[in-house]
């Protein structure tokens, strides 16, 4: 039986685990190191 972590990064088909909290235009979500640069990084997680 597999365990998940999370939170994980809400790019559309990635399955990383999230990095970061990005806020742009659509609010705010988290995402891995590789898709941060769609939006300003507010924080870390």
């Amino acid at each position: 039986m597999a365990v998940a972590s999370g939170p994980f990064c809400g790019a559309l088909g990635c399955t990383k685990d999230a990095d970061v909290i990005i806020q742009n235009r659509y609010g705010k979500r988290y995402a891995c190191d590789d898709h941060s640069n769609d939006g300003e990084v507010i924080g870390r997680v």
